[in-house]
């Protein structure tokens, strides 16, 4: 017997259903039900936002990137704003698209924030701002020295 596809009727249920496949590494699943969640809620910026991290995921930047421009377009608040330009951004730099990266998530790196510190501490680091990088690592100790060591170690392995 085949799967069957799962069609919700509340964004809720995509929402938590999204993110069970998404903690559980089921990218594919993940995948497959926010393009539902897209088809059943096409003007929800969270629809656009979860199928572009699938996608992101399963390591198809362009298409990750033109989703996360729609949500993006409709975010509608400034927490949803950073979060789509977060992921926008790395999907930019995924593409090789560094300065786009640099570019659009800059006016949001005064947010605190650890993957913002981490994004932006790489992307400067790309663009040769070594003092810039310098300060986004220097916050991001501050924030969470864990996570700002296993970027170190990380970097430095690349």
């Amino acid at each position: 017997m085949g799967s069957r596809k799962m069609i919700f009727t509340k964004k809720e249920s995509y929402i938590k259903q999204i993110g069970l496949y998404l903690q559980n590494t089921d990218y594919q699943n993940a995948f497959a039900t926010s393009k539902d969640y897209v088809t059943v809620f096409p003007k929800e910026p969270s629809a656009h936002y979860l199928l572009a991290r699938s996608l992101f995921l399963l390591q198809k930047y362009a298409e990750a990137k033109n989703e996360a421009r729609l949500a993006f377009n409709m975010a509608d608040g400034k927490k949803d704003l950073v979060f789509c330009a977060t992921l926008l951004s790395a999907c930019y730099f995924a593409l090789g698209q560094k300065q786009q990266a640099y570019d659009l998530l800059s006016p949001y790196s005064t947010e605190s924030g650890t993957e913002i510190e981490k994004l932006m501490f790489l992307f400067s680091s790309a663009m040769d701002k070594v003092e810039e990088a310098s300060e986004h690592l220097e916050r991001l100790f501050v924030l969470d020295a864990k996570a700002a060591q296993e970027l170190v170690d990380n970097f430095i392995r690349s």
